[in-house]
């Protein structure tokens, strides 16, 4: 056997082990592809519902606006950590957000309307009383960056930023 022989062996030895290569990452591909798919199909791979689709005040604690993990299946829905529904029925009440009219006995909103809603600033925050100040007396408490609550820039980023700013003295 002689020299040139060699060659086309060496050749087609190399093309094996590219393939070979080749095939180990489609086969990769496809175990994260049947995974993926197994997700969508028992829902609890992260989904975005529709703006205007009437959601309960649990689904909307877990939509990405409020910290939360939103899938089709609702048990594996996670709520997120920094926001509860006292929040939103404290806006009903103050009636900074309206439930839908479909006269169910919860209320329901669209994401639509909760993206409104984050979006308003707060304008009328109480000022938290103070450590040191007379009992019955308040001080007036303004947050390390941001616009004071009088020039209506509040938001609920900022309220959070407050609180956290708040806990740490």
């Amino acid at each position: 056997m002689d020299d040139n022989d060699k060659a086309p062996d060496a050749a087609f030895e190399m093309l094996m082990i590219e393939m070979r290569d080749m095939l180990v990452e489609a086969e990769a591909r496809d175990r994260q592809l049947e995974e993926d798919i197994g997700g969508y199909l028992i829902g609890s791979m992260p989904t975005e519902p529709h703006p205007l689709t009437p959601l309960s005040i649990e689904d909307v604690l877990c939509l990405p606006e409020m910290g939360g993990t939103f899938t089709a299946a609702p048990e594996f829905r996670r709520k997120g950590e920094h926001v509860g529904d006292d929040l939103i029925r404290r806006a009903v009440k103050q009636g900074k957000l309206t439930p839908l009219p479909l006269g169910a006995k919860k209320h329901l909103f669209t994401r639509k309307q909760i993206k409104e809603f984050l979006a308003t600033p707060c304008t009328d925050q109480p000022s938290p009383p103070s450590r040191g100040t007379a009992p019955g007396k308040t001080r007036s408490v303004r947050p390390a960056a941001g616009p004071s609550p009088n020039e209506g820039g509040w938001t609920l980023d900022a309220a959070m930023r407050m609180a956290a700013e708040l806990k740490k003295r």
